[in-house]
């Protein structure tokens, strides 16, 4: 995902993931209108950050900048299927993601010359930051590889 940062710099986000998910009920015949489960999953993320060219004051030149880095998280939550048939559902999943990983923030800021620019800081390494997912989806089974007795 890329993303403009009010005109001075992009922001590119790339994410790859996984979740289990793990169903307490037994299911009988598949005959239950719906079915609870719990999720639990394990993702990486790698996020680089860069400016447009920009005034140096330091320098005295224009330049431009750039940071990247690597994070993990791991998520865990509830969810339960929808059975409209045997082949067809909706799913509501809510979980709670949680990062490991360093944070790079950006804040527009202005030089001795007046010219707007990003400022790239990296944060403090390790550190534990949040949030809570929800997932509303339409799943239909085109083959079962399940034994059948």
């Amino acid at each position: 995902m890329n993303t403009d940062i009010g005109g001075y710099g992009q922001r590119y986000d790339a994410h790859i993931g996984e979740s289990m998910m793990i169903y307490p009920v037994k299911l009988v015949n598949n005959k239950m209108s719906f079915t609870p489960y719990i999720l639990g999953g394990f993702c990486g993320d790698y996020t680089k950050t860069q400016t447009n060219l920009f005034y140096d004051d330091v320098l005295g030149e224009y330049r431009t900048e750039k940071k990247d880095r690597w994070s993990f998280a791991t998520q865990l939550g509830l969810g339960t299927h929808f059975n409209l048939t045997e082949r067809f559902d909706f799913s509501f999943t809510g979980q709670y993601m949680i990062h490991f990983g360093s944070d790079i923030d950006a804040v527009i800021q202005t030089n001795r010359l007046g010219e707007k620019y990003l400022q790239i800081n990296e944060g403090k390494d390790n550190v534990l930051e949040g949030h809570l997912l929800f997932t509303l989806s339409a799943n239909y089974v085109i083959a079962d590889f399940r034994k059948h007795k």
